[in-house]
């Protein structure tokens, strides 16, 4: 038994270490089942080898039963090692991609030296050209960790495989450290947030693969819920308390967009010349003698383009939410789908107090008719009731990269749902 499960172990742990080690382990493990297989045989007569013992009648049935044990677990063996993918990007742990002068540089560990070149020609070049869109001078010396793509998402880190190139994610990363150079800190309802999220978009895909898809698919979703109108953007405060202030950056990006097919990349450094605290927004538009009407017409043209794109389409269901406090004291939601949730998605929920910071809800799991609990970690069990807005988040971003959130509501109580 100790060798049976030594084999499978083996087998098991074969993805979480190197190719040669987990071979190496197989193939020990392979050899302890051969040896334990001719000991069995030599015990039949002590007095003859163990290789002669595999020839004895009395030892031949035996053998052939271990012999293809053997064969099976070696095989199960081989099956794990090469069933899907192999962890090889812990061995990227300790490279780091350097930004120097517009210009990139990358280090790593011998053993992933080779691997870790592979990404220089899609990072190469990708600073300078976040810089040249943005009229900015070059970038900040900056180093970038390349990490596992289970690393949590934070500056300074560039994941890999987790759905978006490592490109993309320096170009993001540039771009927000230069537009906090030219805008410094914003409010989180600053009226030039439209601007700085808008442009970090918009830049990020046109200093890589020119793919402005996964920037547009919320922006398409919120519109196709609810129009959008392009006053919407010009005022943070009514926004964030309606689709809620994370859609400013999808819908800033195609105003972006349309302003560059008026009037090319040169209209983004007058946007920046423009973007005075309390800037107000067709006024400048006005000024630069943009028409606020066919502006906004080519906006729409630009999100309702997306639903025409294969690579967009997902049956998302809308998702209304229950407050079910009546059989819970503590605040506990209930996430309704009006029809089943695609493979592939996940439902998220957050709740926000008048005057407090939102807090995301802790999933409770599913109920058998598909409906989803979530808890309000530390909610007032007295006082008024909060917003609530449920989303959907992919689990692996691709073209939505952002969780698709419903509008903030006040969730009717729930009594007796189950």
């Amino acid at each position: 038994p100790l060798v049976v499960g030594g084999a499978l172990g083996a087998s098991e742990l074969a993805p979480r270490l190197t190719p040669g080690a987990a071979l190496g382990a197989q193939v020990g493990a392979g050899l302890a089942l051969a040896l334990w297989a001719l000991a069995r045989a030599s015990l039949r007569d002590p007095g003859q080898g163990a290789l002669q013992g595999l020839t004895h009648p009395s030892t031949r049935g035996p053998f052939a039963r271990h012999a293809w044990t053997l064969a099976l677990l070696l095989g199960i063996a081989l099956a794990v090692r090469h069933a899907g993918p192999a962890a090889a990007e812990p061995t990227f742990v300790g490279a780091q991609v350097t930004v120097l002068d517009s210009g990139v540089t990358l280090s790593a560990p011998l053993a992933a030296l080779d691997d870790a070149r592979g990404l220089l020609p899609e990072l190469q070049g990708v600073p300078a050209a976040v810089a040249s869109l943005l009229a900015c001078p070059p970038p900040p010396p900056e180093g970038f960790a390349l990490v596992p793509a289970a690393t949590p998402p934070r500056p300074g880190l560039l994941r890999l495989d987790a759905g978006v190139s490592p490109a993309r994610q320096l170009a993001e990363q540039t771009a927000r450290n230069l537009l906090h150079e030219r805008l410094g800190d914003l409010g989180p309802l600053d009226t030039r947030l439209a601007l700085r999220e808008g442009l970090t978009r918009y830049v990020t895909w046109r200093a890589t693969d020119g793919d402005p898809l996964p920037a547009r698919t919320y922006a398409a979703v919120a519109h196709a819920r609810r129009p959008f109108a392009l006053a919407e953007l010009f005022d943070p405060s009514s926004l964030d308390a309606t689709r809620g202030i994370q859609v400013i950056g999808t819908l800033g990006e195609v105003w972006v967009a349309a302003l560059v097919g008026v009037r090319g990349d040169g209209v983004i450094p007058e946007l920046l010349e423009a973007a005075r605290p309390g800037v107000s927004w067709p006024t400048v538009l006005s000024r630069l003698r943009i028409d606020l009407d066919a502006l906004e017409q080519d906006v729409l043209r630009t999100i309702e383009a997306v639903a025409a794109e294969p690579r967009a389409q997902a049956d998302l269901p809308r998702l209304f939410a229950l407050d079910d406090q009546a059989e819970h004291p503590e605040l506990q939601l209930v996430a309704v789908p009006d029809r089943t949730v695609p493979p592939g998605w996940e439902v998220v929920c957050r709740a926000r107090f008048p005057g407090e910071p939102v807090i995301d809800a802790l999933p409770l799991g599913a109920t058998p008719t598909g409906s989803h609990r979530f808890h309000v970690p530390g909610a007032p069990m007295w006082g008024e009731r909060p917003a609530v807005q449920v989303g959907l988040r992919a689990r692996r971003s691709g073209v939505y990269p952002e969780t698709i959130w419903e509008e903030w509501a006040s969730p009717p109580g729930g009594e007796g749902f189950r």
